[in-house]
């Protein structure tokens, strides 16, 4: 349960920020906006392996799940489709939330916070 509620958490907060990354690429023109894109999809794949090693050591699937929304969400980003990597994203990011709650009710009827 411990590792359950590590991850998640650690996977949320990558989330939130890789959320913030699309939102900035938005905003930029020209090369800079491909070079933004290209850094961001580079970050997602980072995200989307930490996802598959908290798959690993936890053994929950959703995980899985996870890392395959977050690589969907990086080759949107790669095609320009910011609004639609941000959904996908934000979907991601509720279902490592339900995660994590659910490792925190755990480790508190355990009475371990």
């Amino acid at each position: 349960m411990i590792n359950l509620y590590q991850f998640s958490e650690r996977v949320k907060g990558y989330l939130i920020a890789a959320l913030k990354l699309v939102d900035a690429v938005s905003g930029f023109r020209g090369d800079l906006r491909r070079g933004a894109a290209r850094a961001t999809s580079m970050y997602l794949e980072i995200i989307a392996g930490e996802a598959r090693i908290a798959a690993n050591s936890t053994r929950d699937k959703r995980f899985l799940t996870i890392s395959s929304m977050i690589q969907e969400a990086s080759n949107l980003v790669g095609s320009g489709m910011h609004e639609q990597a941000r959904r996908v994203l934000s979907e991601a990011l509720s279902l490592t939330t339900t995660a994590c709650a659910e490792g925190y009710e755990k480790l508190s009827q355990l009475n371990i916070r």
